[in-house]
């Protein structure tokens, strides 16, 4: 007997199973069988996501994106640099679990996700992430996404496209583009990054990496992008 099964994840409904096919059969076989699955059927609970999400469409409004090298202005994949954001009042040593970098390159086509972010008491948190983007003639292949994740036993382990300082030099290749976005992040309620448009690359224009790349990132389950250097994950 087939049944139709949704399970609740954390990004969403997934359905498993085939739906129920009762096409010439009896009336009350069909209740017995819908009987049946209804007792079998379960929903496990719905945790929200605690993380940031830079919308795609939004950041590439206007290129678009290409993986054809002769597409000069379509975007490729694009690196994104998020960073805690505090008053002044607020001072949380660099590196500290509350003021860690994370960084993570994904696929032009995919919505950006740092998940799993530590945040302090209260959980009210402001991000701020830096992006950079590149053609697909211009990409630095030492930035391509990790396919799996790497266990970090060791420096020549680690995935460089999830390296802060790794990131922010961008392959030792520049890119094309650059912005910056903001992201306020609630309790249980997954932060939408507003970005402002890409913009081109103007060489010597950023002024914080350095500062930025001077915290360390942090590896592992964000205390790690779904439990990656801060959970970073492409969707």
């Amino acid at each position: 007997m087939l049944c139709h099964v949704s399970e609740r994840r954390s990004k969403g409904w997934r359905r498993a199973g085939a739906a129920l096919a009762i096409a010439g059969v009896p009336i009350a076989a069909t209740w017995a069988v819908l009987a049946a699955c209804n007792q079998s059927t379960t929903t496990l609970p719905y945790t929200p996501i605690t993380g940031i999400e830079i919308p795609s469409a939004t950041l590439v409004a206007g290129h678009g994106c290409s993986n054809d090298p002769a597409d000069t202005n379509a975007v490729y994949r694009y690196s994104a640099v998020l960073s805690y954001v505090y008053p002044k009042s607020v001072n949380y040593p660099d590196g500290s679990l509350y003021n860690s970098p994370y960084a993570s390159v994904f696929e032009c086509f995919s919505d950006g996700y740092f998940e799993n972010l530590p945040v302090d008491d209260g959980g009210d948190q402001t991000f701020s992430v830096k992006i950079s983007a590149w053609n697909a003639a211009n990409f630095p292949q030492e930035l391509t996404p990790c396919m799996s994740e790497p266990d970090g036993s060791s420096p020549t382990d680690l995935c460089p496209a999830e390296q802060v300082s790794d990131v922010l030099d961008g392959g030792g290749v520049d890119p094309q583009w650059t912005t910056t976005c903001t992201a306020f992040l609630q309790p249980n309620i997954p932060g939408i990054a507003a970005c402002g448009p890409l913009e081109p690359f103007v060489a010597g224009a950023a002024t914080s990496d350095a500062a930025i790349a001077d915290s360390p990132s942090t590896q592992g389950d964000a205390s790690e992008a779904s439990a990656q250097p801060a959970d970073a994950a492409g969707d």
